[in-house]
């Protein structure tokens, strides 16, 4: 007689459809609505725990650690506040429209199996319960388990798997949400359920007894319920819009090639659909060069360049280096001979403005003082700049103001 084996998604009646279902879960699970002496707490096995204080706990702990980030993403979007999530536990219980939660029941072997088993030999099975909550968390991702407990305490044993089904892509609303009919399709469901069958490590006492499985039964795995129904439809909507938005990007995309394209040809100077070029602010047109046009200047500016160098070079060939080499040593001496010419003007040029300031101070003079200031005054005058320094050029305007200086000391006795 072979093993029997059931791996059960909570459906319809039995689904965690909100946080009221979430707390009858809890409650029988963890037998929360039994006193302490209605039942023995070594015969229910806690396998997984998300905060290790109780189920209910454990659920709100996973929103928080998978949809928090959407949550502030979304609510961060919106410029209303009554269209802010506050509590996305909450909200998803309010909604009606989906699942806050997913309950599994996995069980081996069937009452007439355990039947008149003892306690002992029930609890040899926990390990194989252990092996398979890895298994499933290993092969369904995106069924985030919060928690998970074998009961012993009934007709047969069974592990009550509790967790929130993940979905993340969606483009409207949150990015990330709960939804069991993404997670969990009849195909998706079909191929988990046959996965977890395979590879089940049973104890030694249970294999003694009956170490094959039966084989699975074909047959419906999953009935759709009204809501899951509603949400399968807004889903196909959505997808429905995406196809569409996509549509108009590849329209779009499709029609920048096609500009890229045609330009392409009218750069090449092939026929094209339209003139490309650029459009002044007064209005003024400038089509851009094609290929062509611009291979033409490029041959016209090399011509041109190779007429300036035979230029060049038939001004090299006119003059000779050794023609070149005396005019610039002409060049260089009648520079030097300019030199030397502005610096004797500019020495001449001092004298003269010493000789004029003389001239006007003797015609200043009374007749009894003239011959003697003149003898001193024209004294320090030289006839020629040949030979002065800035030396002596600085020493005479110094001697001419001394000697004004004094002049004027003596015409102020005078008086």
């Amino acid at each position: 007689m072979a093993l029997s084996y059931s791996f059960h998604l909570s459906n319809k009646s039995h689904a965690v459809s909100n946080t009221s279902k979430l707390n009858g879960v809890c409650k029988h699970n963890e037998r929360r609505y039994k006193s302490s002496r209605s039942y023995d707490k070594e015969n229910i096995k806690v396998m997984y725990s998300r905060t290790n204080e109780n189920l209910y706990k454990d659920v709100q702990q996973v929103y928080h650690d998978e949809f928090d980030e959407s949550l502030k993403e979304f609510n961060q979007k919106q410029n209303r506040e009554d269209r802010k999530i506050k509590d996305y536990l909450k909200h998803v219980s309010d909604s009606k429209s989906n699942d806050v939660a997913a309950e599994i029941i996995i069980q081996i072997g069937d009452q007439d199996f355990w039947k008149d088993r003892s306690m002992e030999f029930k609890k040899s099975i926990i390990p194989c319960f252990q092996e398979q909550l890895d298994r499933l968390k290993e092969l369904c991702p995106d069924f985030k388990i919060a928690n998970a407990v074998v009961h012993l305490d009934e007709k047969s044993p069974h592990m009550h798997v509790v967790g929130v089904p993940v979905a993340e892509g969606y483009k409207r609303g949150l990015s990330k949400r709960c939804s069991k009919t993404k997670v969990f399709t009849q195909k998706s469901l079909e191929k988990l359920q046959e996965a977890m069958r395979h590879d089940i490590t049973l104890p030694d006492c249970v294999a003694k007894v009956d170490s094959n499985l039966k084989q699975r039964t074909k047959g419906r795995n999953h009935d759709l319920t009204k809501k899951e129904l509603t949400e399968l439809n807004e889903e196909k909507k959505d997808l429905q819009n995406d196809i569409k938005s996509l549509e108009n990007t590849k329209k779009e995309q499709s029609e920048v090639v096609r500009k890229l394209d045609d330009r392409i040809r009218y750069l090449r100077g092939e026929p094209s659909e339209s003139n490309w070029g650029q459009r002044l602010a007064d209005g003024t047109f400038i089509k851009a060069e094609t290929v062509v046009e611009v291979n033409r200047r490029i041959e016209k500016l090399k011509n041109e360049e190779k007429e300036l160098q035979n230029s060049i070079q038939k001004l090299k060939n006119e003059y000779s280096e050794h023609d070149l080499k005396a005019m610039r040593e002409e060049n260089a001496e009648k520079t030097a001979q300019i030199a030397i010419l502005s610096n004797e003007n500019k020495k001449l040029n001092r004298i003269f403005n010493v000789f004029k300031k003389t001239l006007q101070k003797l015609s200043e003079c009374e007749i009894g003082d003239f011959p003697r200031f003149r003898s001193r005054a024209t004294a320090h005058i030289p006839t020629t700049a040949e030979g002065l320094s800035e030396e002596d050029l600085c020493e005479m305007e110094k001697e001419w103001d001394e000697e004004r200086q004094v002049y004027a000391r003596r015409m102020t006795r005078g008086r």
